[in-house]
């Protein structure tokens, strides 16, 4: 039977691939939708689509034939010449998938409009890769040359190189891959207990792999790009966050060995409490940042000064500074004030990255052990961050002004699109709406 009606009831062409073949990969079937739900033009339509099928499958070599990706390319090429002979019907309505055709006057033999392209031509037209490890020894040194950060770079190395080495176990290489390899690979992914958020990012690390394996004709048809599994946390979003509690802060910030570390390290890390600051923000700080020539001093977030860099175009910001630690913060700028434009902190960009961060989250990991806070059992330095943004949300604060302040990316398109920022007023009014009462303020 060729003709038949799927469940949203439009009308495919069904035809069965011979048994020899389904052993060397080919499925079951092929079904091609007739884009119609007209049952007069799903006929005359069948017939066509069908013949195209059951042509190339007679072209075949039943005893080496091609893989069925290089042949179901081959076939895709014709159907669509098919389906261009096939004019919307300007009577037609609404949803998409009911659309109606009219066809052209199409000779039925297929080979007066269609030549069968050789399939062996097809397939070299592939480049002859079948191992994926200096595939992604290429798509890395391509990442390099578009300046992507090394850090980057080496988690789409750890991330790809997982699922590679998951295929290789099961024998699989980039030639054989399939989409329901890649369905095994996320139930690895589900069953090796990261949490949802990495789950993500390593699959979307593999996705990005195969777009661009596709992109390079290294592959004929990418298997992920159908592939979005939704990996659920069990947590609510707030309760994955690493946010400090009241009595965390307090012996952190109340104890001798905060105190005892340099003014820079303080500084940074009120930074980040009082602003919702990321730690690199307020680590690559330059004097010229501070701008205090106003009614309102802030803190301008930016990365026009030498190797500063943002996660986004939505980080760039200004942040008024916190009424709590104003005219201490002042004294501390105007200490550093004759340094001229350079950091503010004395804190160097350090490896490939230009990481700021390094050594202040290195000593602030340190000072937490000396407190007797665990290590993979304690809030970390960009946990101050999520403190700062919870407690603002219990003040309800709106969520499109927190992003505002913290630099997040607005999910509401309303406030996105059409809205206006924020003023420096606006804007000292959310800040100051963070309030934390420590034991000796």
């Amino acid at each position: 039977m060729y003709l038949q009606k799927a469940p949203n009831g439009v009308y495919q062409t069904r035809v069965c691939i011979p048994k020899p073949l389904r052993a060397f990969g080919y499925p079951f079937d092929i079904k091609v939708s007739l884009l119609t739900k007209e049952r007069s033009e799903a006929i005359d339509r069948n017939f066509k689509i069908a013949s195209c099928i059951k042509v190339a499958i007679s072209r075949i070599d039943q005893v080496k034939p091609a893989s069925f990706r290089v042949f179901k390319h081959t076939l895709s090429q014709h159907i669509a010449v098919l389906r261009q002979s096939f004019t919307v019907n300007s009577m037609c309505v609404s949803h998409p998938e009911s659309l109606t055709y009219i066809e052209d006057n199409v000779d039925t033999d297929l080979s007066t409009h269609v030549e069968f392209s050789r399939l062996d031509d097809i397939e070299a037209s592939v480049k002859e890769v079948s191992s994926f490890t200096p595939l992604l020894k290429q798509f890395l040194d391509s990442k390099k040359i578009r300046h992507v950060r090394q850090l980057t770079i080496h988690q789409l190395n750890q991330r790809i190189t997982h699922c590679i080495n998951f295929f290789e176990q099961k024998g699989v290489n980039c030639n054989t891959v399939t989409s329901a390899d890649l369905e095994g690979y996320i139930d690895l992914l589900y069953s090796e207990g990261r949490s949802a958020k990495t789950n993500k990012e390593y699959f979307s690390a593999m996705k990005q792999f195969f777009k661009w394996m596709k992109s390079s004709n290294y592959i004929l048809d990418n298997p992920a790009q159908d592939l979005n599994p939704q990996f659920k946390s069990k947590k609510h979003a707030s309760e994955q966050r690493d946010r400090w509690a009241v009595d965390e802060l307090m012996l952190l910030m109340k104890s001798p060995e905060f105190s005892q570390q340099s003014l820079d390290f303080q500084w940074i890390t009120k930074l980040q409490l009082y602003h919702g600051l990321r730690t690199g923000e307020a680590c690559q700080l330059y004097i010229q940042d501070v701008v205090l020539n106003g009614d309102i001093p802030y803190l301008s977030i930016t990365d026009k000064s030498q190797y500063q860099h943002l996660k986004n175009g939505h980080a760039i910001r200004s942040v008024p500074l916190h009424p709590a630690i104003l005219n201490d913060f002042i004294l501390f700028y105007q200490s550093r004030f004759q340094k001229g434009n350079s950091p503010l902190f004395n804190y160097s960009p350090l490896g490939n990255d230009q990481d700021w961060t390094k050594r202040y989250r290195t000593q602030f990991g340190k000072l937490q052990t000396k407190l007797g806070m665990s290590a993979g059992k304690r809030p970390t330095a960009y946990g101050l961050r999520h403190t700062f943004i919870d407690e603002l949300k219990a003040q309800d604060i709106l969520e499109h002004s927190v992003a505002e302040v913290v630099g997040h990316t607005n999910s509401n398109m309303t406030f996105g699109r059409y809205g206006k920022k924020h003023n420096l007023a606006k804007l000292l009014e959310i800040v100051s709406a963070f309030t934390l009462q420590l034991e000796g303020e």
